[in-house]
């Protein structure tokens, strides 16, 4: 079994704009003098993902982070402390300086990243510190009108953990009266979404139990789990981290061999044999990156690279169909 090349099961952009849960113990603010005006962080919108205005911003820890509208602002405000920081963090590794050589290797600054070995220790910091990507919201419409979502208009709030992303404000308002029943229909497309791509068949908390057509299918945050009996929910709640990065596993795994695509998924750069990709695992499916940078396009519109792998996955299917052998003269 060939072991887990880079599986950052979450990266600092997946808690920006997630679960809310982020590593602790990293000083990811630097102290700035008092008579100094504060720093702006980030030159894209945390929240509706536009260009900043240049006139709406929030203070937070000696930084100010910029918004696309009045609005937005408020939005941010009601985010956690580590979810904030975490922000912070992915908009000032964005900004340093780093692009794709003409081989398609990352590079940054004077260095390559061709082989990406220098990527070692931050590799170990996200693999350590951060929860798996399961908060992401990744249907391409929306829960309440059911219209395809507009990356650059969508409104994007956070229910009892777990993000959720509608079109419109009006759809906003609808599903706050009723969150519940919306919430339902999520976990129902979800479960019909990732159920396919399962990849395990025992129960994710009692390892030898296989599951069956009584199994457990419950989505946590927006993420597919599958329990042998309800008696094993509790057992997940209680470490659902330890359990998700098992899941990753799995996925990564069952499906690493057969991956579709030999580039990046955002960048579009060959990845190069021998090469080490980052590898993540959104809504069950592994998603290969030429590198960590990749992660911020990858989260504000993950509809748009998850169906540009099922598009892949489909065609490789067809082509493998089309070189079978034909069968009982069919």
């Amino acid at each position: 079994m060939k072991p887990l090349m880079t599986l950052v099961a979450c990266a600092a952009p997946c808690l920006a704009l997630l679960a809310g849960t982020a590593a602790t113990g990293t000083t990811l603010v630097q102290p700035v003098a008092r008579d100094a005006a504060p720093p702006i962080v980030n030159a894209t919108c945390p929240v509706g993902g536009g260009e900043i205005d240049g006139t709406t911003f929030v203070e937070f820890e000696g930084v100010r982070v910029g918004f696309c509208c009045p609005g937005c602002d408020d939005r941010f405000e009601g985010w956690d402390a580590q979810r904030k920081r975490a922000f912070i963090a992915e908009a000032r590794a964005a900004a340093q300086p780093h692009d794709h050589d003409a081989a398609g290797h990352h590079r940054d600054g004077d260095r390559d990243h061709a082989g990406h070995g220098d990527h070692a220790d931050p590799h170990a910091e996200h693999d350590a510190d951060h929860m798996p990507l399961v908060g992401i919201y990744y249907l391409p419409d929306c829960p309440v009108a059911g219209d395809e979502i507009n990356p650059g208009r969508a409104v994007v709030k956070e229910f009892e953990g777990r993000e959720v992303r509608l079109c419109c404000t009006r759809c906003e308002a609808r599903f706050d009266d009723n969150p519940g029943e919306y919430l339902a229909k999520i976990d129902e497309m979800m479960i019909a979404d990732q159920l396919p791509l399962y990849p395990m068949t025992d129960c994710l908390v009692m390892e030898g139990h296989e599951l069956d057509d009584d199994a457990i299918n419950m989505v946590y945050k927006n993420r597919l789990v599958r329990f042998c009996c309800e008696g094993c929910i509790a057992d997940f709640e209680a470490d659902p981290e330890a359990y998700l990065h098992r899941l990753d596993e799995a996925a990564a795994e069952a499906q690493r061999e057969s991956y579709p695509l030999t580039e990046c998924v955002v960048a579009g750069h060959e990845i190069a044999d021998g090469e080490e990709p980052t590898e993540v695992v959104v809504a069950g499916r592994l998603i290969r990156l030429c590198c960590p940078d990749c992660m911020e396009a990858l989260v504000r519109n993950p509809a748009e690279y998850i169906a540009k792998i099922d598009e892949a996955r489909a065609a490789q299917g067809e082509h493998e169909d089309h070189a079978a052998p034909v069968m009982n003269g069919r």
